[in-house]
């Protein structure tokens, strides 16, 4: 039996990977979907539309810049499913910062674990798990943020920066190759280990699905 009779061909052209960061992908559609709901929290019934959203992502990343966060710099979101989600990773990502997610139902020891190895800059958390997140970040110089009034002087009102007037026309450009997003795996061997996926891998994944949907190119 020859070789060719071994090789597997596919009739699919070749995916191409566009020269785009993450958010870049994401939203070059948004002025065609602005008007249309794009997160809905099911029990509250709170929504944003498209551009809603592309516009609190933007607020978000300009404010981080504002507190003095740094593109490369971590920001680890430590949240249960909510409209703001998506709105915080976009923005941080958009403004070059690499996001880090937390099991909201980690210990706290589990979530210095990850904030230490992570070398994570800002956390953002909720008002009801503000004394675990406190507990994980005790003794470092991790900036917290979490929704609503705060008169704690250690938090940062989440409000704050979707309100920011700034935009990231300053910031620094984010390319492709740099890191976007760094998850950890289960840890089926010892502690679990993050792993650095960059721009363009999110982009490939995101055009290897649009290959097989060439109807919504």
């Amino acid at each position: 039996m020859g070789t060719e009779s071994k090789i597997v061909s596919c009739d699919l052209s070749d995916v191409k990977i566009p020269e785009l960061t993450f958010s870049e992908m994401c939203w070059s559609r948004v002025e065609q979907y602005k008007d249309n709901a794009a997160l809905v929290d099911a029990i509250s019934g709170r929504s944003y539309t498209y551009g809603e959203a592309r516009s609190l992502a933007g607020s978000f990343g300009s404010g981080l810049l504002r507190l003095g966060g740094q593109p490369g710099d971590v920001v680890a979101i430590v949240l249960p499913n909510l409209p703001e989600y998506p709105v915080i990773f976009m923005g941080a990502s958009e403004a070059g910062f690499v996001v880090t997610t937390l099991n909201p139902t980690y210990t706290a020891g589990e979530i210095r674990g990850q904030l230490v190895n992570s070398e994570a800059k800002f956390v953002i958390t909720i008002p009801q798990m503000v004394e675990k997140v406190k507990e994980a970040t005790l003794g470092s110089e991790i900036r917290m943020i979490v929704p609503g009034e705060q008169n704690d002087p250690s938090l940062t009102s989440l409000e704050l920066l979707l309100k920011d007037q700034g935009d990231l026309s300053s910031s620094v450009p984010t390319n492709p190759s740099d890191v976007c997003v760094m998850p950890y795996s289960s840890g089926t061997t010892g502690v679990p280990k993050g792993v650095m996926l960059t721009h363009r891998n999110l982009v490939a994944n995101m055009a290897q699905v649009l290959c097989l949907k060439p109807d919504t190119q």
